[in-house]
């Protein structure tokens, strides 16, 4: 008999009643236990609140990365405040998006690729460090990404 292995179980039973759906649950320990995964939902199931969720237990120090369309930045940041009120969010490209110190950055396709030598990023576990906006002219020589922590849409 196998004998399937979640360890992030308990930090899945802790969250509060009501943010995750049965099927939300199921989906972010899948998404915890294979490290890397797709969530293959219909529209409308919950899969930007899963991988919020998920990216808050498995990652449960850092920053996090969110890559994804311009038209749904600002949905990401109500979904990550729905799940955590006092979450410091940066959203790139927006006029009230900067944040100090942020845990999540948001940036959508089309600024991350226009600007992507205008920021550096170490890898997770360390400080981030970015340079002070992605509007700075200064342009380092390369660009690494997050290894551990970050997700696309």
């Amino acid at each position: 008999m196998t004998v399937l292995q979640f360890p992030h179980l308990s930090a899945i039973n802790a969250l509060p009643k009501g943010l995750l759906y049965p099927h939300q649950s199921d989906g972010v320990s899948f998404l915890i236990s294979k490290g890397r995964a797709i969530l293959g939902d219909d529209m409308g199931l919950g899969k930007t609140r899963q991988a919020i969720v998920g990216m808050q237990i498995a990652a449960p120090t850092g920053m996090i990365l969110v890559v994804c369309p311009a038209s749904l930045k600002l949905n990401w940041r109500r979904e990550i405040r729905m799940v955590d009120p006092t979450a410091k969010i940066e959203v790139l490209g927006v006029v009230d998006g900067a944040q100090a110190d942020p845990r999540w950055v948001i940036v959508n396709y089309d600024l991350l690729a226009r600007k992507r030598r205008a920021a550096a990023w170490n890898s997770v576990g360390r400080r981030h460090s970015r340079r002070s906006s992605f509007h700075q002219e200064q342009q380092p020589e390369n660009l690494t990404l997050p290894q551990a922590a970050w997700c696309l849409q």
